[in-house]
């Protein structure tokens, strides 16, 4: 080969790097994961004498994205004791195009409280006594984003 010839295809194949870096293909990849910023708790419509005492939110990352930003959120409620007292809150996650919806409930054993988490949305607390109901919601998308509840019933 000649000398220009070779000198050609080496101007050509470094031209190419700068054509291809500016109106190349980005690869972007189809699955795309959508974590839980922050999980919302709310009493339902139809519990009646349940009253919000306290509710903080607390960011729990710092200088991220709007889409990376995670809190913590804490509940406190309060409600009148009466024998087999059952408590309905609505779990809300955010944002709603979450890849992983569900959460656990973590709690420490009780014999005068138990827990059911019915449809991914709905936690129900049954009272056999009169005590304070201490748990945390988590998200199982890898995160563990919590929220803190507080139900007393006294």
């Amino acid at each position: 080969m000649k000398k220009s010839t070779i000198l050609l295809v080496l101007v050509v194949y470094i031209i190419s790097f700068f054509i291809v870096g500016l109106l190349g293909i980005s690869i972007k990849s189809n699955y795309e994961m959508n974590y839980v910023n922050e999980i919302l708790v709310t009493p339902m419509e139809e519990q009646i004498g349940l009253v919000e005492v306290s509710h903080e939110r607390v960011e729990l990352t710092q200088n991220v994205d709007e889409e990376y930003r995670r809190f913590e959120n804490s509940y406190t409620y309060s409600i009148d004791y009466q024998k087999g007292l059952v408590v309905k809150l609505r779990v809300k996650v955010v944002p709603d195009n979450s890849t992983y919806t569900k959460f656990d409930l973590v709690t420490e054993p009780s014999d005068y409280i138990s827990y059911e988490i019915k449809d991914e949305t709905l936690v129900y607390i049954t009272f056999n006594k009169r005590r304070a109901a201490n748990f945390t919601l988590e998200s199982t998308d890898g995160n563990k984003t919590p929220t803190n509840v507080s139900v007393l019933a006294l």
